[in-house]
């Protein structure tokens, strides 16, 4: 509800600040038809006031005369062209009336109007995208907003949407990092970050991402389920660098044997395995601390509440490479084959293992 100016104009009538005060005052207290009159009689007697007629049409919206509301705000338009609190009721009734090109032309007058409000632009913005009508003029819209308001919240969640409507899923995730940057400590623009970077696949900003989210608000829901899935991701990372290696052992030691003749001792290929695993593992957890904007202790006590069961799969990836630890002392020592084949079987088991509880965890958290 719009309320009476503090210091009227001098050229005002008296009665028509009683008339405002009155019907502000019925309009507080739910009355609106009765706010009507006062308003019409301030009219009669005033002629056409711009902030009389918007209250005229903020009691015509409350008492469900819509169409009537929408012809007050337009006289007040007209008779103030440069009044913004004018175009902004006159965009909210348009919506209301499902009046897309008048809301968007409403929209667009109050933006020019007062550039510099961030908030008109990202309104501005939301509603092409809300009602799908996106053109060569929401293109200008957004490429202006960008421009002036470039570490504006709202400004930036809005081309983050319209990014990602558009198929540029890269420019989304810049802009709402402008977004996150901006407002820090609201969690909105985190989470709308956050799930586009699940989109994209980034475990580690995921992760990051979603144990800052959880450190100051541990029972949103969608953070958590994205929390879930991407350690089940990263646990799930190791599995499959045990798998490559083993893959790339074999390859290169038949390559080898079939150049030289002679094929590489299975000791060597087996140790080249669990050195390069290790150190790949290492790797990728070292990038996750430094991304870790909460530490470690608060990411592990994350872990051991929320996705216990994940902690098997690190486990069994563990006695893998002990099993295959195993296997390269007794080949190197020349033990029986027996001992050889229950290492080996050990390892390809805990594999194995590994293998089917992450695919089952990822299932169970999808």
């Amino acid at each position: 509800m719009t309320d009476p100016v503090a210091d009227p104009p001098p050229w005002r009538h008296p009665q028509v600040e009683r008339a405002l005060v009155a019907a502000s005052e019925l309009l507080e207290h739910g009355w609106p038809e009765d706010a009507v009159e006062p308003l019409n009689g301030a009219l009669a007697l005033h002629g056409d006031d711009p902030e009389v007629l918007r209250i005229l049409a903020v009691a015509f919206w409350s008492a469900g005369d819509l169409d009537a509301a929408r012809t007050a705000v337009r006289r007040a338009i007209t008779t103030d062209p440069d009044d913004v609190e004018g175009y902004l009721l006159a965009a909210h009734l348009a919506e209301e009336a499902d009046d897309v090109v008048e809301a968007r032309s409403a929209w667009a007058a109050a933006v020019e109007l007062v550039p510099s409000d961030g908030g008109l632009a990202a309104a501005q913005l939301v509603l092409d995208l809300r009602t799908g009508q996106v053109d060569a003029a929401t293109y200008a819209a957004a490429t202006r907003a960008a421009t002036a308001h470039p570490q504006h919240a709202q400004v930036n969640l809005a081309l983050a949407w319209l990014a990602a409507r558009e198929g540029y899923p890269g420019t989304a995730e810049r802009a709402l990092v402008a977004a996150v940057a901006a407002t820090p400590a609201d969690p909105w623009p985190r989470w709308q970050l956050l799930r586009a970077r699940e989109r994209r696949g980034s475990t580690i900003a995921v992760l990051a991402d979603a144990a800052l989210v959880l450190a100051e608000h541990p029972d949103a829901a969608g953070p958590l389920g994205a929390f879930r899935r991407a350690v089940v991701r990263l646990a799930s990372l190791g599995t499959a660098f045990i798998v490559v290696g083993l893959v790339l052992a074999g390859t290169v030691g038949v390559l080898v044997g079939m150049v030289v003749d002679d094929p590489l001792p299975p000791e060597l290929c087996c140790a080249a395995l669990i050195v390069g695993v290790v150190l790949a593992q290492v790797a990728v957890l070292r990038r996750l601390g430094r991304a870790l904007p909460t530490g470690w202790r608060p990411f592990v006590g994350l872990v051991r509440r929320r996705v216990p069961g994940v902690v098997v799969v690190p486990v069994l990836q563990a006695a893998t490479l002990v099993a295959a630890g195993v296997l390269l002392v007794l080949a190197g020592t020349g033990a029986p084959g027996l001992a050889d084949g229950v290492a080996a079987a050990a390892a390809g088991g805990a594999l194995v293992a590994a293998m089917g509880t992450a695919g089952f965890l990822g299932r169970w958290y999808a």
